[in-house]
């Protein structure tokens, strides 16, 4: 059980520093105020779901870890070479949706594969949050 708790509670942080990662390397290649306002404060969202997730894993003597390097690095290729074709605001909003729809995919499958309460309500959170973001991106594109 406890095996299962510490799964998911990382799944959940892989989640948010995958998310935070990809925000980190656009940040600042963005030039569109508004964007990087809301850019912004989605990484803060992720950031502050990570600190809580780390501090849950740590009562069960845990680290998380978050995605791996190389996933973390195609990642960031992929937007350095998007960004190099197309730098405006609508194509960073898009790239944006898109990384956050398979966040939002994930959590899903999180969701239904856990019968933890505590999970659920966590992933519906990260979820509900993404959700939003997306619709505030929309007015980007």
């Amino acid at each position: 059980m406890k095996k299962k708790v510490i799964d998911e509670l990382n799944a959940l942080y892989k989640n948010t520093d995958m998310g935070s990662t990809a925000i980190s390397n656009i940040l600042s290649k963005t030039s569109d105020e508004k964007l990087k306002t809301e850019l912004s404060s989605q990484l803060e969202m992720y950031k502050n779901h990570s600190k809580q997730l780390k501090n849950q894993m740590a009562f069960y003597g845990e680290v998380p870890k978050g995605a791996g390097n190389m996933t973390k690095a195609y990642t960031n290729m992929a937007i350095k070479m998007s960004m190099l074709k197309d730098n405006s605001t609508s194509n960073i909003a898009e790239k944006m949706i898109q990384g956050t729809n398979m966040g939002i995919i994930e959590l899903n499958k999180l969701m239904n594969s856990t019968n933890n309460k505590r999970i659920q309500n966590q992933a519906q959170e990260i979820l509900n949050n993404e959700q939003e973001y997306i619709d505030r991106l929309k007015q980007f594109l």
